[in-house]
């Protein structure tokens, strides 16, 4: 099955009760005909600078391939049109893991939509499936389960809390 585009995903982000507004999002856990307001998405309570620094050090040990990452990373976010920079850079390190040819690709893709990098790197699941709150709720919300515990398993690799 393909992957979903567009007005889908940000439908599903919807859908999931992601919504954001200064640079805060908030999640609502949602099983199917129920939401809970009260929870707050682990992604936001996330210590980005600290996870940033911690992924530069793991994927590249080497201090001159760390520093390229470093000088790549900090393209990402000098411009209006770039959101949520730290939880961006964030996730191109997910994505990129120790290729910093893949770190540049994925910055690409963040300079020309940001939301591409998040919701690959946090909705992998979704992303691959292809399934939409629309299409399928349960299967969606099995997705979106997993999505979350992948992301929570990466931050909390590093020793971090989400």
């Amino acid at each position: 099955m393909g992957g979903i585009q567009g007005d889908e995903i940000l439908y599903n982000l919807v859908q999931c009760g992601v919504s954001g507004k200064g640079g805060k999002a908030v999640a609502r856990s949602r099983a199917v005909g129920e939401r809970d307001s009260t929870q707050r998405d682990f992604r936001m309570a996330t210590d980005f600078e600290a996870l940033i620094a911690a992924a530069l050090e793991r994927y590249f040990p080497d201090p001159g391939d760390r520093e390229l990452a470093e000088i790549l990373l900090e393209e990402y976010g000098d411009q209006v049109h770039h959101r949520e920079a730290l939880r961006v850079r964030a996730g191109l390190l997910k994505l990129a893991g120790s290729s910093l040819d893949r770190l540049e690709q994925q910055l690409r893709l963040a300079d020309r939509d940001y939301r591409d990098v998040l919701a690959a790197a946090e909705f992998p699941r979704q992303m691959k499936e292809g399934v939409t709150a629309r299409s399928d709720p349960d299967a969606h919300a099995r997705c979106v389960q997993e999505d979350h515990a992948q992301y929570r398993n990466w931050v909390e690799s590093f020793g971090l809390q989400p």
